[in-house]
Order: C-alpha cells, then structure tokens, then sequence
C-alpha cells in the first residue's frame, strides 16, 4: 500500500479523494497549499503525490518542479480541471506519472491510479537494481578477462622464452650429436646401436668394416643378419638383458669367420630405448692371432 500526499485547497475534495483511498487500504496525509506541500514532502517519505494544478500561492506545475529540486524521482499525479488537456500533455512532458480531471469518475480511478504509480515506481526500482547489478557484473567480467588476458600474455611471453631455450638447445644438442658422431666414425672401436626391438638404428665406420658382405645397410637389420659371426656367442641375448635389466655388461667373445678372427671385447651399454654394442678388438690389434678378414 502506498503513503500519499493530497495537495489540494479543497477540504471536501480532498476529504474525498482520501476516503478513496482509505478504502483501498493507503494511508494519506494533507497539504492546503503549496508551502505546506514542500514542508512536509521535507519531512517525510511519500510514494505518490495528488497534486492540485489550481493552489492558492502556486501552481501545480511550479509546485512539481519544486518538488523535482528536491527528489528527482518523484511521483506525482497531476489533477486539473475539465478541457485542460493541453495543459495535461505539458504536464506528462515534464515528467509527471499521470493526471486525472476533476470528474465524477475521478473518486473510482483514483486507487487504481496510486496502485499503478507504486507498482511502476517499484518496476523501474528493480530494473534500476538489475541494470545496476549487471553493470557490476559486466565490470566484473571485464576485470576477469583483463587479468585472464594478462595472464595468458605473461604465458605467453614464457612459452616464447621456453621455446626460444628449445630451439638453442636442440641446435647445441645437433651439434654436439653431429660431433660425437664424427668422434665414433673416427675410433677403431665399432659402435652399434639397437632399438627396443633389437634392430640396428646407427653403425659407425669401424663395425661397418665387420658387416657381413650381403647387408651393406644394415639399419633396422636384426644383429646377426648383419654380423652373422655373432650367432651363438650370446652377445644378442646379453643385449636384450642389458635393455630389460638397464645394467651395462663386458664380455669376450671368440670370433673364427671369414670376417673377423680372434678374441673380441664386448660391452653393452642401456639406452633409453635399446641399447649401444661396443666391439673392441682385444689388445687393439696388436695381438697376432687376430686378423680382419680384408687383411688375410
């Protein structure tokens, strides 16, 4: 229910319109004039205001832009006399929330009227509210996705840091591969590399120099295809336990072919995918008894 202020010089008609709403359950309070309309409008909270446009000391019109001055959002509800219809639209213009004339209808609307003023003052309250609420939310949201973006270029910025750091140690780790690769083509000890499934993934020059004649490539070849001189020494067998058991082992092995003759050293060494077969000639060819096949 609302409070309403009735300006209106008029004691019987505002005896009048108060009974109106009374009934309608509003409570109501009386002003005879303009100065006692702005008094109280001071003193106290109104929902909506009936206000006479004829007062003895002002307008109606005057009086709201007073009240105006005062709360911006006040609601007022203009009563004008018959054939004042200019007058009403200029009133609307300005702001008011509606006007009635003084008729014989005008006691039946009037708590239709208030109860519509309310309810449309506390609509624009709660869309007021909601604008204001998703404003915060929007600003919100825009804080978010500021820090968010921050983030992501911060992230950003080390990802390209990271990748940088990538790039240079992949280029030093080439290097030093394309390195140590020239130092074990340069070494009489022949390296062999086998993957994890005991195929042969990298043969430096020297081992290259025991391969038996009808596997001149030997890469993704089984070890014995290639070194058929290595069957039954259990070099293949040490090989796949040096790769389950990631334990490196030194052995000898007599070799009698038409490739290699004598006593060769053998060690194996885990890798993380396989294993790498070092073959060193014992006493690094100084031994008599060994010859290479090319030698005989």
């Amino acid at each position: 229910m609302a409070n309403v202020l009735i300006v209106e010089d008029s004691q019987p008609a505002a005896n009048a319109q108060a009974h109106s709403l009374w009934a309608s359950g509003h409570t109501v309070e009386f002003a005879c004039n303009g100065k006692t309309a702005l008094e109280q409008f001071q003193a106290q909270h109104f929902d909506v205001i009936l206000l006479d446009y004829d007062l003895p000391d002002t307008t109606g019109l005057a009086l709201y832009h007073r009240l105006r001055q005062i709360d911006k959002e006040v609601s007022v509800v203009m009563i004008t006399g018959r054939g004042d219809e200019r007058l009403a639209a200029q009133i609307l213009k300005e702001g008011a929330k509606d006007y009635l004339t003084k008729s014989s209808g005008l006691l039946e609307v009037l708590p239709e009227v208030v109860q519509r003023v309310v309810n449309d003052r506390e609509i624009q309250k709660q869309l007021a509210e909601q604008e204001e609420a998703l404003k915060r939310a929007h600003e919100e949201l825009e804080h978010k996705v500021a820090r968010r973006t921050a983030e992501l270029k911060q992230a950003n910025q080390r990802l390209e840091q990271e990748i940088d750091y990538r790039r240079r140690v992949e280029k030093v780790l080439l290097q030093t591969n394309r390195d140590m690769l020239f130092i074990l083509d340069s070494v009489n000890d022949g390296f062999v590399s086998l993957d994890g499934a005991g195929r042969i993934s990298y043969i430096n020059r020297a081992a290259r120099e025991w391969l038996a004649p009808e596997c001149p490539d030997p890469i993704n070849s089984a070890f014995h295809d290639a070194f058929p001189w290595a069957e039954g020494t259990g070099l293949e067998e040490k090989a796949a336990q040096t790769a389950t058991l990631g334990k490196r082992c030194a052995f000898d092995i007599r070799v009698d072919s038409e490739r290699l003759t004598g006593i060769v050293e053998c060690r194996i060494y885990p890798r993380p995918q396989g294993v790498t077969v070092q073959l060193q000639i014992a006493g690094q060819r100084k031994n008599q008894h060994i010859r290479l096949g090319n030698d005989r």
